[in-house]
């Protein structure tokens, strides 16, 4: 059976299992996959504080629904955050998925 590998990270929060990562619905996505053994392992990432604070001033603007949304979409964090992400990923995370069962899940 494949199984999966969870990431959460960003404004998502950094904690796969807690249940106030995003909005609770990551602890119950992520326990469920587990109880079904479709769950290889979960992590989160993030940038450290003192990077994504450079990216929060950057993208400074008003109302806070734009700054947030501004500081989220920026190409420069997705592009470090995606980096982080694939710097926790592990060899065996890649193994996963057995080469030889191709369903989607």
């Amino acid at each position: 059976m494949p199984k999966i590998v969870g990431v959460i990270g960003g404004p998502l929060g950094r904690y796969p299992f807690h249940y106030r990562s995003w909005s609770g619905l990551s602890a119950f996505f992520f326990n469920e996959c587990q109880r079904q053994g479709y769950l290889f392992r979960a992590f989160g990432a993030d940038l450290p504080d003192s990077i994504r604070r450079i990216y929060i001033a950057k993208n400074f603007s008003w109302p806070l629904t734009v700054w947030r949304r501004k500081f989220y979409m920026d190409v420069g964090y997705r592009k470090r955050l995606s980096t982080r992400i694939g710097r926790h990923l592990l060899s065996d995370d890649y193994e996963s998925y057995s080469a030889s069962d191709r369903r989607i899940l």
